[in-house]
């Protein structure tokens, strides 16, 4: 009884702390082309991408979508979801997060995951647009794990 106890009182905690001073955020996002994107032997061409995101004092969650229409000349898409943990600053216009997402790809088909962990930066605006710097690590093991799960629901 106490354990139950305890670990309700925690989950109210954690989730009035997420609601406390919530910010819902959308964004249209790019990656823009370099050497290594752009050149005689990849070529990345246009590319343009979409998240919500929920942050909470704390916590943070977060939806995300990708499309590439010709990478490489093979249609592209994928999407995740994922969340961590953010602080932000008193005045609310800095915000660091670091999380986990988890998604898949379709690429000539469903049979590719992803998965990984990010970090990034936000600065806000005072009209309401924000600036966000990220960078993410893929799990490269995690397409032979969705390859075998894929196949048993075929």
């Amino acid at each position: 009884m106490d354990r139950t106890f305890t670990l309700v009182i925690l989950l109210l905690f954690a989730s009035s702390t997420l609601i406390a001073q919530e910010r819902f955020t959308f964004g249209i996002n790019t990656e823009l082309a370099d050497k290594n994107a752009h050149n005689n032997n990849f070529d990345y061409g246009f590319n343009i991408g979409s998240h919500i995101e929920l942050q909470g004092d704390l916590f943070y969650v977060r939806a995300r979508v990708f499309w590439f229409p010709g990478l490489n000349d093979v249609s592209y898409f994928d999407f995740d979801g994922g969340g961590g943990l953010n602080w932000r600053s008193k005045f609310d216009e800095h915000r660091v997060y670091i999380g986990a997402f988890i998604g898949a790809i379709n690429r000539l088909g469903w049979g590719h995951g992803k998965a990984g962990v990010e970090l990034g930066y936000d600065y806000y605006f005072n009209n309401g647009f924000y600036l966000k710097v990220n960078t993410m690590n893929l799990m490269p093991r995690l397409n032979l794990i969705w390859k075998v799960y894929y196949s048993l629901l075929a």
